[in-house]
């Protein structure tokens, strides 16, 4: 037996931390980073870790002081390593975010960042036999110049106004099942001829309002929820496929997507089921798109797809770019964007 497997206190436990919280642009200033890198350190030098803690660190010196540190160390040392800042996800790789940077599109973040992954690496070299802790606090997004200042939504003139006064046009006297009431209505689609379709969830049903109606029309679902295809339970979106002139829903807690014919004999058919969908949108080849919350993705279905291609998220609930969390209502543009 080894002495430090006689006596643990032996071992050598050192520790390298930094928080950054003054980022180039206001929009990306932190408050806590710093505050929590040095509670930290004080943490850990009480349990008697040998400390090196850096704040606000630029790219040139964030390299500095990990090849540093990394020469400090030797086989069979614990290490711990922590960054609390803006972090960043490009390629499948982490980057850590320098306060220096200068990052206008996501490509970027491979000129300014500090690669995650080969910090992990450069210190797994010096210490294959115990324990490397490493851990990132990056909590809050960090915001691409670009992104920042495109604020204007095409085709809506930049000295657009709305009006500040605004009357019910469905609903509105409080919550109930009769046909002048809603209870928790959630997505709802508005046709050429202003009519509205509302996804009425706990009243388990789609219903129609005319325009300047106060009495709508149940279009789908019955009084009760269930699971028969002429029944819903609490369906949160509904639009409309002018091409097949069929209505899409999404059924979320029977978790399935449907397809329903609103003719004089009326037809239905499951898109897709197994699945927490909440919204639901479409492009202009015909193709659908469903969120998932419970998988934190958006899939599309083509006529050859019925499986669906995963197109946004898909790869766990985070903050990254190419992460979402718990993804509810989308919409497709005119690009397909």
């Amino acid at each position: 037996m080894g002495a430090f497997e006689r006596y643990p206190s032996l071992r050598r436990k050192l520790a390298l931390i930094i928080g950054n919280d003054e980022y180039n642009e206001s929009y990306n200033k932190l408050e806590n980073s710093k505050k929590n890198a040095n509670d930290l350190s004080a943490s850990l030098k009480t349990i008697n870790f040998d400390v090196d803690t850096y704040v606000d660190l630029t790219r040139v010196k964030f390299h500095k002081h990990i090849i540093e540190f990394s020469k400090k160390i030797n086989d069979g040392d614990l290490i711990l390593f922590y960054f609390a800042g803006h972090g960043f996800q490009f390629n499948d790789k982490n980057y850590f975010i320098p306060s220096d940077a200068e990052i206008e599109v996501d490509k970027d973040v491979e000129l300014f960042g500090i690669d995650a992954q080969r910090t992990l690496e450069r210190f797994f070299k010096k210490n294959r036999s115990y324990a490397t802790i490493f851990i990132l606090d990056c909590c809050k997004p960090y915001l691409l110049k670009n992104i920042e200042k495109s604020k204007i939504i095409p085709n809506i003139p930049r000295n657009a106004h709305w009006g500040l006064n605004a009357y019910t046009v469905a609903g509105g006297r409080g919550p109930g099942s009769t046909f002048n009431r809603l209870h928790f209505p959630k997505g709802l689609f508005v046709n050429q001829n202003q009519a509205i379709f509302i996804a009425d969830s706990s009243n388990h049903r789609i219903i129609k309002y005319n325009r300047h109606a106060v009495i709508g029309q149940r279009l789908y679902g019955q009084r009760i929820s269930g699971y028969r295809l002429d029944q819903l339970n609490d369906p949160s979106n509904v639009i409309f496929d002018i091409n097949s002139k069929s209505f899409i829903i999404c059924d979320n807690h029977n978790r399935r997507v449907l397809r329903y014919f609103h003719r004089r004999r009326p037809y239905v058919t499951t898109i897709t089921e197994n699945i927490q969908c909440y919204g639901v949108a479409m492009d202009n080849e015909g193709s659908i798109y469903v969120s998932n919350a419970e998988r934190h993705e958006v899939r599309r279905y083509g006529a050859d797809e019925p499986y669906g291609v995963v197109v946004a998220g898909g790869n766990g609930q985070g903050r990254r770019l190419q992460q979402l969390s718990h993804p509810t209502y989308i919409f497709v543009d005119k690009v397909e964007a």
